[in-house]
């Protein structure tokens, strides 16, 4: 997501006698005249006096000399001497365009921002849970045998006891969850409001998401050392922290938004990372950014600090129960409704083991996957508006973050999306396809995750992601990550 910005114009009446563009056009000539006449009359008061005194009488030629030739000579003298200090001045180090104090620092922002362009991260692991698979290489399975489908949902009604298409997951325990949180919640928080069916689904898939991802983590080559050594001495271990990046629903009240980061990094622990390494990242300002802003964000700030990355980015939602179903219903939001553009109910986690080049190494997988710099930006208004949507915008953005990753079209072997049904969103992304990438097979190797999965809320942008993962890990190639559903 990008900004746009409205440059506002000021207007302001002038009630002086002249017009502030005639004052400056008559001041330059003005000062001058009166320069002009001060050096005449201060000569020819000077030259009177010295006759008078030498009781001499001028000649013609004193006249000429004295009265007119000597004070023009002190004028063009004058003139010369200013134009050359002018030039001087303007010439010198300190003056030369770009050198003040603020146009150093814009060309420093500006070349800090091309170089940061080139910026990358390396994805180490990733794991999801979706309707079609319990990893991206179940899911894109699904995909490839076109059973990514949505299925009529037997459990889930609406006001006319009609069933609703929905992406449940099956076999997902909520009971299971609430025990688990009973047990540890009263250390954590004895007085927590009471979970409902919805974010307990969406505890539980994320549970599993992040054990995952920290069974990767704990393979780190300093942590036996870390732990082997006596508390006192373990700083003098460059284990990392573990930076957690929780994206979680922002509709769930802050407090259990905090809670369920908590209980991520209790299960982190419990997987045998030391709690005084993991670092989780809830400012609110962070906690709002979208998953790939996050990412992006992230190898931004690691670089300019220099200072270890080593994290996990986890999202998780679920919109499968009689709450939300009940209220998109009341707000014409529900599919189909009105028309084709309502929301079907999803769920679903995905998450990402990220690390920067030196914990990489360190960490010696093998094969990894670079994520290249976010390339965004905003339309002038809503892809939901009434009227035609181009895909301009998504075809600008495509090519610059190409152009970020130094690749080329032709490279390119898979794009993965989190776009939904809604036809506003499928025209712009196959039209960014067809412009940009017309060597691929779009109906095979354009994925778009939310129309097969329903929705799932700020998780589809992570397992289009994990689906761009798992596709450099097979095929050794480029893939590009879309996010377009947002309203803008």
């Amino acid at each position: 997501m990008g900004t746009v910005t409205h440059n506002w114009i000021g207007i302001q009446e002038t009630y002086d006698t002249f017009n502030p563009e005639t004052q400056t056009m008559i001041r330059p000539w003005l000062s001058r005249a009166l320069i002009v006449c001060g050096v005449f009359i201060i000569v020819w008061f000077a030259m009177i006096v010295y006759w008078q005194a030498s009781n001499r009488m001028p000649t013609s030629g004193d006249l000429a000399i004295n009265l007119f030739a000597l004070p023009l000579g002190l004028l063009a003298a004058l003139w010369l001497t200013i134009k050359g200090a002018t030039l001087f001045t303007a010439a010198s180090p300190a003056n030369l365009p770009g050198s003040s104090a603020q146009d150093k620092e814009a060309l420093a922002h500006a070349q800090t921002a091309e170089q940061e362009r080139g910026l990358t991260l390396t994805i180490l692991s990733s794991a999801l849970r979706a309707a079609h698979g319990k990893s991206a290489d179940e899911l894109a399975t699904a995909f490839a045998s076109n059973k990514a489908t949505l299925d009529i949902d037997s459990e889930l009604k609406d006001a006319k006891d009609h069933p609703v298409l929905s992406g449940r997951i099956k076999d997902v325990d909520e009971e299971a969850q609430r025990d688990a949180l009973e047990k540890w919640l009263p250390a954590a928080s004895p007085t927590a409001t009471p979970w409902n069916s919805e974010e307990l689904r969406a505890l539980a898939l994320g549970s599993e998401v992040i054990t995952e991802l920290a069974q990767q983590a704990i393979t780190h080559p300093l942590l036996q050392e870390y732990q082997a050594m006596i508390p006192s001495r373990r700083n003098s271990i460059a284990l990392p922290d573990l930076q957690l990046l929780a994206v979680l629903p922002l509709q769930w009240e802050a407090g259990k938004r905090k809670l369920a980061a908590q209980w991520f990094a209790h299960i982190i622990k419990q997987q045998g990372w030391p709690e005084e390494k993991i670092d989780i990242k809830n400012a609110p300002s962070f906690e709002r950014l979208a998953p790939l802003d996050k990412i992006d964000q992230l190898s931004v700030v690691s670089h300019r600090q220099a200072s270890p990355c080593f994290g996990i980015v986890l999202a998780c939602d679920s919109y499968i129960g009689e709450q939300t179903v009940q209220a998109w219903e009341n707000t014409g939001t529900l599919f189909p409704g009105k028309d084709q553009r309502g929301k079907i109910p999803g769920e679903g986690a995905a998450g990402l083991l990220l690390a920067d080049a030196r914990q990489t190494a360190a960490m010696n997988p093998g094969a990894a996957t670079k994520i290249h710099r976010l390339a965004q930006g905003m339309r002038d208004k809503s892809a939901d508006d009434n009227g035609r949507i181009g895909a301009e915008l998504l075809t600008t953005l495509s090519k610059d973050a190409l152009l970020a990753a130094s690749a080329t079209p032709e490279k390119i072997t898979l794009i993965a999306a989190d776009t939904d049904h809604r036809a506003s969103r499928v025209t712009e992304l196959m039209g960014m396809g067809h412009s940009t990438f017309p060597d691929l097979d779009l109906s095979r190797q354009c994925l778009k995750v939310s129309a097969a999965c329903g929705a799932t809320g700020r998780v589809s942008s992570l397992m289009a992601l994990a689906l761009a993962h798992h596709e450099v890990m097979t095929n050794s190639g480029f893939a590009l990550c879309v996010s377009n559903q947002d309203g803008l």
